[in-house]
């Protein structure tokens, strides 16, 4: 009888068994995010959308995760490249709020980024690039009753009155309970001027529509108030009112968006966009060449005619927005599904092959 020798297989499948890595060194946890609910027809360019985090929301985040603010976030487009942010508001408990600078917006849901978290290497939180980058010459979160310009260009806020801050639309808001509540930006700086054409955007919730409430002004330049609850007046102050009568707006108590765009000269050169949609437009008529530093408000304008209620996200940019960016603006803060979140990146387990085990 013949003997047979049992042969040793030639290799195995055999999973690799890695020490665990100090947190710090931890790869970072990605997921895919795209701008599901843009619909309009252009590409935006420069657009900075707020990516809304909760463990709710976002499949396989965790804040235990993260390290404290959120210092380990990190934000690429498709090709890989960071994209620069701003975190607005952390809560560890709830819903934070994180400015994210696109380079572009495609029609029909077709741009996509990457979320990373517990991140060993982020590049950084700069909202100042955020800001500027997208053409803002003024940004006020309203995180603070003195609330600072997040674009960089120096033009902060000091409370005057009661003026304190509450729930906002998007993180916090500007609480203004009396008319005698605002808050001063000072003497705004140079880079904050405002002439021939610009943009001004604010989410208004008012306390009621009885008297002049300006929610924005800079004196000598541009003022922007509700006169009724049908009218909206930009004066550009003596040279003309731009009274634009609007269908009725949203009750008193409630959050609306309102953006004004402004063409010097120009038929129909002065727009109003109310929830994202054009409400009523005039010609624009003459506007004071700004030839220096001028003070500047929130919540209040040169003809002391104070807003009540609150006030978030007031924005002021150079140029004139398009149709499509206020209506994407208004949606990425109003519409839930604005982002969609994908499937969070896994831990790949190596393989090689090798001996058998013994």
């Amino acid at each position: 009888m013949k003997a047979f020798r049992l042969l040793r297989p030639l290799a195995a499948i055999v999973p690799l068994s890695l020490p665990a890595l100090p947190a710090a060194a931890a790869p970072a946890k990605t997921i895919q995010v795209a701008v599901a609910g843009y619909t309009g027809s252009s590409t935006l360019a420069n657009f900075p959308v707020p990516v809304k985090i909760s463990e709710a929301a976002v499949p396989g985040f965790r804040y235990a995760d993260c390290a404290a603010g959120g210092a380990d976030l990190s934000f690429a487009d498709a090709a890989g490249s960071a994209l620069p942010f701003e975190v607005d508001t952390w809560d560890a408990s709830g819903t934070s709020v994180v400015w994210v600078l696109l380079p572009s917006v495609a029609p029909g849901g077709a741009t996509t980024f990457t979320m990373g978290w517990s991140d060993p290497s982020p590049a950084g939180a700069d909202a100042a690039a955020v800001w500027t980058g997208s053409g803002h010459k003024g940004v006020w979160h309203m995180n603070s009753a003195s609330p600072a310009d997040a674009s960089g260009s120096g033009n902060g806020g000091t409370a005057v009155g009661g003026a304190t801050t509450a729930a906002g639309r998007i993180g916090s808001a500007l609480s203004l309970p009396t008319a005698a509540d605002y808050v001063t930006c000072g003497r705004s700086q140079s880079n904050a001027e405002l002439k021939d054409a610009f943009t001004v955007e604010a989410w208004v919730n008012p306390a009621g529509y009885s008297g002049k409430r300006a929610f924005f002004g800079k004196d000598a330049f541009i003022s922007i108030r509700t006169g009724s609850q049908t009218q909206i007046t930009v004066t550009t102050p003596g040279r003309q009112d731009h009274n634009l009568t609007v269908a009725t707006l949203p009750a008193a108590g409630a959050w609306w968006h309102v953006a004004l765009t402004f063409q010097k000269g120009a038929t129909n050169g002065c727009k109003v966009y109310v929830n994202g949609a054009l409400a009523a437009q005039a010609n624009a008529g003459d506007i004071n060449d700004q030839t220096g530093s001028t003070e500047m408000w929130l919540g209040r304008n040169q003809f002391s005619e104070s807003f009540q209620g609150l006030l978030d996200e007031i924005r002021l940019g150079a140029g004139i927005r398009s149709a499509d960016w206020i209506a994407a603006e208004y949606a990425s803060v109003a519409e839930p599904g604005f982002l969609a979140f994908g499937t969070p990146g896994e831990s790949t387990t190596i393989l090689f092959y090798g001996p058998d085990l013994p």
